[in-house]
């Protein structure tokens, strides 16, 4: 079963997801339209967000991490209210944008 950050799992999304084949992810409802989930990448996790009215859960952004620790603290503490962003993540693939050691003062665009 999917279970929701900060909140009791929410049926719907949870069944969405999974039937996109995302098996148990983890995920928060953001408040602004969007939900963010965990998904693992060949040599990345990321968090990935996609629009909640959405029934395909077409991603819409994704910030790579490390490993999943990193990424679901990163997805725990993430208040999109105030940061546009998580932050911890070291490869923004969307703007070519990276951050060694998630330092987000040594940011620098890899095109």
């Amino acid at each position: 079963m999917a279970r929701a950050l900060g909140a009791p799992p929410t049926m719907n999304i949870a069944q969405r997801l999974e039937q996109h084949g995302y098996w148990n992810p983890t995920f928060r409802v953001l408040g602004d339209g969007r939900i963010a989930w965990l998904r693992p990448f060949l040599f990345t996790v990321a968090i990935v967000t996609a629009d909640f009215d959405d029934p395909g859960c077409n991603i819409t952004n994704r910030w790579c991490y490390e490993n999943m620790a990193d990424a679901e603290l990163a997805l725990d503490r993430w208040n999109p209210k105030v940061e546009e962003e998580p932050q911890g993540w070291h490869r923004h693939p969307n703007s070519g944008r990276r951050r060694p050691q998630g330092d987000a003062s040594r940011e620098y665009v890899n095109l």
